[in-house]
């Protein structure tokens, strides 16, 4: 297989223009259309490699007629479809990958800040030198997750459970060391029985493990594995399981992730997260840094229910890749039999 050109893997930065690229390389492309995505080229690199590749192909088929016979619609799909990022670093999907990875690491360090903000004049230096290192531990172990999963998606093991144990470990780990910095009594001052300051951190840490496996890992799981999938031509299989048609058969160990289950589940964080806020604010004893930790937990959930929404867009529109790609093979294939 030739080497992938390295304009290819960057990616476009603007999917909402590339994806007039097959239109505007068949000319079928409307006069808005066309200007706007004429004015992406100029700046997309990876873009314009993708237009020359596919003019290319259009023009050899349009003036090779032995060759209009021989290439069909399904061909034209694996060759811009979603399946030809298949050998590409995280199946193509790398800018996710590096995205919620961050947004899941800074989780980690927002909380020791929270865990520490009572007392800033005490804890501050320490947990500013400490939390760039948690911020790459869980960086890096989440990117570890990510691809260790897809090195067992390649080799065809559909299990995804030593991806979820090394995130899992990850947080174990972490804990314990942070625990080495944080008292094992309360630093936050409230009207009642506070926890320690490390109890208050496994709290957290526990919140945050099995959603981040829920909406960081599982999906991924499912969209590489349905990747490896179309590319062996599998596409009508994949159709019936992506529709949840009732003879439909997953691959062997493969769970179909439900966008509604996890929209479900956002929302029930939402509403367990924000009532519990506003009690928490409540029972606050002032000082000098109530409103540092005020500010921190909102801060806080801001970025954690932003790394939710990021992952759930992304594997909503992952799924409509799929599907978009079983449709035209399937519907070829179907027309070649007529």
């Amino acid at each position: 297989m030739p080497e992938t050109p390295s304009s290819e893997r960057a990616g476009c930065p603007e999917p909402g223009l590339s994806r007039h690229l097959t239109n505007y390389c068949f000319g079928e492309a409307s006069g808005v259309e066309r200007d706007a995505f004429e004015r992406h080229l100029i700046g997309c690199e990876f873009c314009r490699a993708e237009v020359e590749r596919l003019s290319a192909a259009v023009r050899i088929l349009r003036t090779d007629k032995s060759l209009q016979n021989a290439v069909s619609e399904a061909d034209l799909a694996s060759l811009v479809g979603i399946s030809a990022k298949y050998d590409l670093p995280f199946f193509g999907h790398l800018r996710h990958v590096l995205l919620t990875s961050a947004l899941h690491a800074l989780n980690y360090v927002f909380i020791l800040f929270i865990e520490i903000a009572y007392g800033f004049d005490t804890y501050g230096t320490g947990a500013f030198k400490i939390a760039p290192l948690i911020f790459l531990f869980i960086f890096l172990a989440s990117m570890g997750s990510f691809a260790l999963d897809e090195r067992l998606i390649r080799r065809g093991r559909p299990s995804s459970l030593w991806p979820n144990l090394t995130l899992i470990a990850s947080a174990i780990v972490l804990y314990f060391g942070v625990c080495l910095f944080l008292p094992n009594h309360p630093i936050i001052h409230v009207t009642v029985t506070a926890y320690s300051a490390q109890t208050s951190y496994l709290k957290d840490v526990l919140f945050i493990v099995p959603m981040s496996i829920l909406f960081l890992l599982r999906p991924f799981h499912f969209i590489g594995s349905m990747q490896r999938q179309l590319a062996k031509g599998q596409h009508h299989a994949a159709l019936n399981l992506l529709r949840n048609e009732k003879n439909a058969l997953p691959p062997r160990g493969l769970a179909f992730p439900s966008t509604k289950v996890l929209i479900a589940v956002i929302l029930v964080a939402v509403l367990y997260v924000v009532p519990g806020a506003f009690r928490l604010f409540d029972i606050l004893v002032p000082s000098p840094y109530t409103s540092l930790f005020s500010k921190l937990i909102l801060v806080r959930w801001f970025f954690y229910f932003t790394f939710l929404g990021e992952a759930l867009l992304w594997y909503r529109s992952s799924i409509t890749e799929l599907k978009r790609e079983c449709l035209v093979v399937v519907m070829d294939q179907g027309n070649n039999k007529i």
